[in-house]
C-alpha cells in the first residue's frame, strides 16, 4: 500500500508581499562602477545615491523613469520598492521609482 502525503505551507500575513516606501536622495554627479553577479565580471556605470537621513552612498543601477544626466547632482523623490521576490539575476532586492524631481544643479 503506498501512502502519498502532502504538506502545504501556510504564509504569515506579511511575507512575500513587496515593501513600498516613499524616499528622498541625492544622486551624485558622476557616474560609478558597478560590478554586477554572479561572477562580479561584468562592470558598468551605476547611480550612486544617497537617501535623506543617511551618510552612506549606495551604487545602484538606475533608477526607473529617470534619465540621469553625468555632471549634475539631482534631488528626487522615489518610490523605493523592497522586492519580497526578487529575480535572481538581479543585483539587489530594492528598486527605485522617479517620482519627482526636487531639484538639478550643475557640479
Amino acid at each position: 500500500m503506498l501512502i502519498a502525503i502532502s504538506t502545504v505551507g501556510c504564509l504569515r500575513e506579511g511575507e512575500d508581499k513587496d515593501e513600498i516606501s516613499i524616499v528622498t536622495a541625492t544622486v551624485h554627479h558622476q557616474h560609478a562602477d558597478l560590478k554586477i553577479p554572479p561572477f562580479f565580471d561584468t562592470v558598468v556605470k551605476g547611480l550612486r545615491i544617497k537617501e535623506s537621513g543617511s551618510a552612506e552612498w549606495i551604487t545602484i543601477t538606475g533608477i526607473q523613469g529617470f534619465t540621469y544626466e553625468e555632471g549634475f547632482e539631482y534631488e528626487l523623490r522615489l518610490q523605493k520598492t523592497h522586492l519580497a521576490d526578487p529575480p535572481q539575476d538581479s543585483p539587489s532586492d530594492v528598486t527605485y521609482k522617479l517620482l519627482e524631481i526636487l531639484s538639478k544643479k550643475q557640479k
